[in-house]
């Protein structure tokens, strides 16, 4: 309101004739329209600008498959589903006949079963599952062994008892048996092996 005031003051100021009557040219009018329009200009309202689009967070914390964070200061949070872990649980290589078919039935013609006892929130068991037994090698040589893979989760109810039956405590596990006596291992190691070790084992173990 001050500055509509001001301009219309201007203005008015502008056309008030001068009282010399000398010849001066008269620079008033130009001077205080000049004046107005700046003033007006600047009362105009801004164009609003663009908000800025957010930036993708490149530095969100992730997990080592583990389903657990660790922080800087060496604190750990569970996990609420990264890019490392999310929609990543280990699943089934091999294929049952029907659902209600064992882990260790030998209905299948099978001599041996080779069994990764872990679980869905290890790292080192998702590690050698990409690793190890999705090798084009490795499931070659346990089908020119006669023998069958299998994936078990301490997390999910049917294989529990596996746990039970071979004592594992420890992730991963690989636990050989034979069909005939597939209570009996023939062979147990812990840990992330890897595909040089395997191979080896198999060779040695899925052997007559």
């Amino acid at each position: 309101m001050f500055k509509l005031i001001v301009v219309c003051g201007l203005l008015f100021a502008a056309f008030i004739p001068l009282e010399k009557k000398t010849q001066t040219k008269n620079y008033r009018p130009y001077i205080a329209v000049n004046l107005a329009k700046a003033i007006l200009e600047d009362q105009a309202i801004p164009t609003p600008k663009p908000k800025p689009e957010p930036v993708p967070d490149d530095d969100e914390e992730l997990c080592d498959g583990s389903g657990w964070i660790t922080h800087g200061d060496g604190h750990k949070t569970k996990c609420p589903g990264c890019k490392a872990c999310a929609g990543d649980a280990p699943e089934k290589v091999s294929v049952k006949k029907n659902e209600t078919q064992d882990a260790d039935s030998s209905e299948d013609g099978n001599k041996f079963i080779v069994y990764h006892m872990g679980a869905s929130w290890c790292g080192p068991c998702k590690t050698m599952i990409k690793n190890v037994w999705k090798d084009e090698d490795v499931l070659k040589k346990i089908s020119e062994s006669n023998a069958k893979l299998e994936l078990l989760d301490s997390t999910k109810s049917e294989d529990k008892k596996y746990f039970k039956k071979f004592n594992v405590k420890s992730y991963p596990t690989l636990v050989i048996v034979s069909t005939d006596n597939p209570s009996k291992a023939i062979s147990k190691t812990t840990g992330n092996k890897s595909k040089k070790y395997v191979l080896n084992l198999l060779e040695d173990k899925l052997n007559d």
